[in-house]
Order: structure tokens, then sequence, then C-alpha cells
């Protein structure tokens, strides 16, 4: 899990000069930082806390999954700041898809709505 994320943020990075410039800019990479520290942090905690499964009275089994969610969250929102406020990346923003055009353009389910 964690060679995809790595794979995926390094891809990220060299999708885009504006993407790197978000996340490597000035004063945003001190910003940024404790996001991957907090990522490495939680890795390593699932490592070495799977490493000594069993413990006595199942202490601690909720550290695998609330650190899996943590990491999923963190994730999540480290795509949305990469893409903001693209929906589709340079070609649809998040006002153009709520501005008052056509409905269907954007959609997927546009059989279902009736479109003029």
């Amino acid at each position: 899990m964690a060679l995809g994320i790595v794979a995926v943020s390094i891809s990220n990075l060299l999708l885009s000069d504006i993407i790197m410039d978000k996340w490597l800019g000035f004063p945003q990479v001190f910003v940024l930082l404790p996001t991957g520290l907090l990522l490495g942090f939680l890795f390593l905690l699932n490592h070495v806390y799977l490493k000594r499964v069993p413990l006595e009275n199942d202490l601690g089994c909720w550290v695998p999954f609330a650190s899996a969610s943590i990491i999923f969250v963190l994730c999540f929102c480290g795509l949305a700041y990469n893409f903001f406020p693209y929906i589709v990346w340079q070609k649809i923003t998040i006002w153009d898809a709520a501005s008052s055009g056509n409905p269907c353009g954007l959609s997927s389910s546009a059989p279902l709505w009736y479109c003029r």
C-alpha cells in the first residue's frame, strides 16, 4: 500500500508544474510537510504493530483500522488539494460545473435527467 501511495504521489507531482508548485512551492512545503510525516508515521506504526500481533487481551486491535482510515482520508485530501478547483483536470472547474449551462454536459447520469 505504501509503495502505491508513493507511486501515485510522485506521478501526480510529475503530471504538471502547477501541481508541483502547489506542493513544493516556498510557503506550502512547510505547511504540507506534516502530511507526509504523518503518513510515514502511520505506515511505521502499522508495521510495528502488525509484527507484534497477537497481543494479550487484544490490546490495540483498533490501531490498524484507525491508521488505515486516517491514511485513506489524508490521501483523499491530498488528491483534492492537487486538483482543486478542477473537476476534470484543466478542462472543467467547480465553478464551470455549477454554472447555469447545459446540465447534461458534465453528468455521466445524463439519461436520468430530461435535457432539452
